[in-house]
This record gives structure tokens, sequence and C-alpha cells, in this order.
């Protein structure tokens, strides 16, 4: 008599394959917490699960749902595929280390703006300061960057150059300055209509957002030109639709 001897359920081509990608995902969402700075409790409150079950996805020993790993990638600020492996996780984004030093040049840049303005106005320290009701050595203090002033103090001296806080802020320059400009350009994309975000974020619209960048620095003369020329095509499609419509109607 031959006995069959069966194999382990555990060893099968398919429980391998599931295996290593379970494995494959879970290092993902890993990587992708530590990036983005994230302890698990954090992710598995989040998530709403426990810290148990992330740990078990994290290593592997559990697969995740997919309205699970939608609710991490929520999190994490990711598309789904990048915890999928469909796409490259973003790079790590460090805070700069060094923000001691960024505070103190920005101290150097901001004093020296005010005082390039009250020079463009041709006043002087005392005037200036009298204005806002500070004294003298107190606003040269703050044109050398030895000391900074406050935020009603700025707003009030801001106010007397006829200046808004947005005059102050470097958007795009330096860490500070682009991190501004990517909360700015968020906010910008998220208050377009639905339909445009889709638009926009359509790989088939590539080639339009392309023409539209490079018809942006267009000549306003030339762009009036443009206008009037896409007018006059609209207007002849128009027709030709409408002759058709009558032509197919008899």
């Amino acid at each position: 008599m031959i006995l069959e001897i069966m194999p382990d359920s555990s060893e099968t081509p398919l429980n391998n394959t599931a295996a290593a990608r379970r494995r494959e995902i879970g290092g993902l969402v890993r990587r992708a917490r530590e990036l983005a700075g994230r302890k698990p409790k954090e992710l598995a409150n989040f998530a709403a699960i426990s810290v148990i079950t992330l740990n078990a996805i994290e290593s592997g020993e559990k697969e995740p749902t997919l309205p699970q790993l939608e609710s991490m990638a929520y999190s994490l600020h990711l598309p789904v595929g990048a915890l999928l492996g469909f796409s490259e996780l973003a790079p790590e984004k460090k805070s700069p280390n060094n923000l001691a030093e960024i505070i103190r040049l920005r101290g150097h840049i901001i004093g020296a703006r005010l005082k390039q303005v009250r020079m463009m106005r041709n006043e002087n320290a005392a005037e200036c300061a009298a204005a806002i009701g500070v004294a003298t050595a107190t606003l040269q203090a703050w044109e050398i960057a030895r000391k900074q002033p406050s935020i009603t103090e700025l707003e009030a001296l801001l106010a007397h150059f006829g200046m808004t806080f947005y005059d102050m802020l470097d958007i795009g320059i330096g860490p500070l300055g682009q991190a501004q400009m990517l909360l700015a350009q968020r906010t910008r994309f998220e208050s377009l209509s639905a339909e445009l975000r889709t638009f926009v974020c359509d790989p088939a619209s590539m080639n339009a957002l392309h023409l539209a960048e490079r018809l942006r620095n267009l000549p306003s003369e030339q762009m009036a030109l443009l206008a009037s020329a896409f007018d006059i095509l609209a207007a002849e499609a128009a027709a030709a639709a409408a002759t058709k419509a009558a032509a197919d109607a008899e």
C-alpha cells in the first residue's frame, strides 16, 4: 500500500506567493509610516485598527483589507498605489535641523527689508519709530536683527509702511518659504471645482496643460489675437454642426 503524502497547504505556490506579497505590503506600510514620522499607535488609531493588527500587517503576518489600506494611505498623504508597490513612496521629508540658523537669517532679511522700505520713503529712524510708538534704538535694533519685533510691533510697522505680512514672506525661498508655497498651492488646488481637479490630474491632459503654460507667457496682444481666432473657429464649428444637423433632418 502506497501512502500518498499530501503537501502542507502552507507550502503551496499560491500561499507562498501570498505570503511574499503580505511581507512586501507590510514593508511598504512600515516604511511609509516611518517616513511620515508616525508612531504605530497614531496610524492604527486613524485607520481604526488595533496596534496589534498594524504590527501584524507591517511584519507580513496579516493581510490588510483595501479599506484599511485606503485609510492608512489617507492618513499618510499617499496614493493607495504607493502602499501596494504600484508607485514610489514619497521621499522622506525631513524638517531642517538648522532652524535656529534659519530663524537668524530670516531676522536679518526682514530687518534689511524694513530698513530698505523706510529709506525709500525718505523717513529717518526717529520719525518712523515715533510713528509706531517705539524707541529709535529699538527700531534700529530690528533693522540690524539684533532684536526681533513682536507680531503686533511688526503689524504696526507694516501698517505704517502700507504693507502686509505677505510682503515679508519669502514664498518659495528656503525651507520655510517652500513649505508655505506648497501649502498655498494645495489650498488653491482644493478650491478648484471637482471637474477641473480631475482634468488637471488626468495624464491625458498633459498636452493641454503644457500648451496653457506656454500661452500664459505670451504678450497680452498675442493672447487677444489667439482668443479672437478661437472665437472664429468655435463659431465656424457651430455653424458646420448646425448645417449638418439640418441636412440630416431632411
